[in-house]
């Protein structure tokens, strides 16, 4: 059944009066342009680490057919993960070498380093 062409003509389809937009919810699909580059299958392989990182969708094809498409989700923000990691890091670092005496790491290294030199002679 046609529901944009009502077969009595009255504007009625199945009772409902599709004349009226009275108590209608009339959404309004809107589409964004989103610009994608399109790549072949090969080049799509070849660069997958630069697509990966880019924002931008990625049309991937085969002998001019489109096979699929690589949207890429929201990230949060590179420099914000980076030093929360980094902090979760050093606060591990500094767990790790809390009963660590800097003297005795010092008196450890200058010993190896003796020995190499004596070994070279």
């Amino acid at each position: 059944m046609n529901l944009s062409q009502p077969p009595n003509g009255d504007g009625n389809v199945m009772g409902i009066d599709l004349s009226s937009t009275e108590g209608v919810h009339s959404g309004v699909h809107m589409e964004v342009p989103m610009p994608a580059i399109k790549v072949g299958v090969r080049e799509f392989r070849e660069q997958i680490a630069r697509f990966l990182e880019s924002d931008t969708p990625v049309a991937v094809t085969r002998r001019g057919e489109t096979l699929g498409v690589y949207v890429p989700t929201p990230r949060k923000s590179v420099k914000s993960a980076d030093m929360t990691e980094l902090r979760a890091a050093a606060d591990r670092l500094a767990a790790a070498l809390s009963d660590v005496d800097e003297e005795e790491i010092v008196a450890e290294f200058k010993q190896m380093r003796r020995g190499r030199k004596a070994a070279t002679r």
